[in-house]
């Protein structure tokens, strides 16, 4: 069967793009992310205003949107002659990170007033409306997966596993539970860290990584998914080692939320000491970059990316 990218033209011009367009930078990516998400919501109904109201502003809110790029680089870097293909993966993937982020910010878990230096969403609209957004936030993921016009129907079913997998309870949500249970230990190892964060933040990496192998058409190409797992996986841990390092910035503004937010939680500065994270954090980038390299595809737009948020600053 040929594949939806090699035969399906856009109904309208709006949200899709194509190679030629679509410059291959981090800013770019970004902002293709960002268009994408721009048109999701310009689709959907109004079934409740400050439902609606919440939802946006949880996820049209400046993010650095490096889940969705992820998966447009992969996709483009193995083989994906259309970006659009990849465009309900990069959405939901984005959609599932701004619900947790909600979640994450709420009383009840991190209790964080600010995100990306504004009021996090339950500061705006109360918690009831913010737990809702997010739950509405997880179901349109999986709604932007299952009703792509670009996908054929095998690749939305590998999507969706993907994809549901990355975020559950073996995922990103098992990660946030074990976070919240390291609150209370006294002693925290580094493996159990890297546990942690395997789930909180590499599940879903390696889900970008492999919903962008699968928009290349390689739904079926074992070794492909397998790199894509790996590579996806150190990656997030790379980041948030960095992240918790950022987490020493003297400026909220530099980083968009309340400096020190994570100085009584269990990361790799608390546990290891700066010195020693900083360490971990160069081994990190060490063992991505190799993986890049080992990488069956050429992944210059991947490595690009991987640089830019490696080496950022906030």
């Amino acid at each position: 069967m040929r594949r939806y990218n090699e035969i399906a033209k856009p109904k309208t011009s709006t949200g899709t793009s194509t190679v030629t367009d679509l410059a291959s930078d981090p800013a770019s990516l970004k902002r293709t992310v960002d268009g994408w998400l721009a048109y999701t919501f310009a689709r959907l109904g109004t079934a409740s205003q400050s439902l609606t109201d919440a939802m946006r502003y949880a996820v049209l809110n400046g993010g650095k949107r490096v889940r969705g790029s992820l998966v447009i680089a992969t996709a483009l870097d193995w083989g994906c002659t259309n970006p659009s293909v990849a465009r309900s993966g990069a959405c939901a993937v984005e959609l599932i990170h701004a619900y947790s982020l909600i979640h994450d910010d709420l009383p009840v878990m991190d209790d964080s007033d600010i995100r990306r230096g504004r009021p996090s969403c339950h500061k705006q609209f109360g918690e009831a409306t913010a737990i809702l957004a997010g739950d509405a936030l997880q179901a349109l993921a999986f709604d932007e997966l299952s009703s792509s016009e670009w996908l054929t129907p095998q690749d939305v079913v590998g999507s969706v596993r993907i994809l549901s997998r990355g975020s559950g309870y073996g995922g990103m949500i098992g990660g946030q539970s074990l976070d919240i249970t390291l609150e209370t230990e006294s002693d925290v190892s580094e493996a159990d860290l890297k546990s942690m964060h395997s789930g909180k933040t590499g599940a879903l990496f390696k889900a970008a990584i492999e919903l962008g192998v699968v928009a290349a058409g390689k739904v079926e190409d074992t070794s492909a998914l397998n790199w894509a797992a790996d590579f996806g996986r150190a990656l997030g841990i790379a980041f948030q080692i960095t992240d918790d390092l950022l987490d020493l910035s003297d400026s909220s503004d530099e980083i968009g939320k309340p400096i020190h937010q994570d100085s009584k939680k269990a990361t790799y500065v608390t546990v290891l000491g700066e010195q020693q994270a900083r360490y971990r954090a160069a081994k990190a980038r060490e063992e991505v970059l190799v993986l890049l390299d080992q990488s069956p595809a050429r992944c210059e737009r991947l490595e690009m990316l991987t640089l830019d948020v490696l080496d950022r600053k906030s």
